[in-house]
């Protein structure tokens, strides 16, 4: 009995933390629709009425750091980077099986920036977290 009880815990902690590999690189942003630059869906896609996060990024923290200088990020953008937004996906367009353009449920609250020092990051909010 001891046994059996363990596995079925073992098998429920195994399905609830099951991997949840995809994010999407933004790029440009009208209103409440998100132009989607690279897709990655590896182990399950974004689905409509989906809480995702919206995030702003350095994208030489996001390409990995070789050394660590004080050049990597103008100062004109160190302020942005690191905000981020919790909306709900209302629509995916799809062409050819690929994401082109998510729909979010209201404007972006917050000025989102797309350049060479920083870029916008989509990923979905697992359920388990209770957003």
């Amino acid at each position: 009995m001891k046994t059996c009880i363990t596995l079925l815990i073992l098998c429920k902690c195994t399905l609830s933390f099951s991997q949840q590999n995809v994010y999407a690189s933004i790029g440009a942003i009208n209103n409440n629709i998100l132009t989607v630059k690279n897709l990655n869906e590896s182990y399950r896609s974004f689905n409509v009425n989906e809480k995702v996060i919206i995030l702003q990024v350095e994208n030489k923290a996001v390409a990995g750091r070789k050394t660590d200088t004080s050049s990597k990020v103008a100062p004109s953008t160190q302020q942005v980077v690191r905000k981020y937004m919790v909306v709900t996906v209302t629509d995916i367009e799809r062409t050819e099986g690929a994401v082109t353009s998510i729909k979010i449920s209201r404007n972006l609250q917050n000025a989102f920036y797309i350049n060479s020092d920083t870029s916008v990051q989509l990923m979905p909010l697992s359920s388990q977290w209770n957003w």
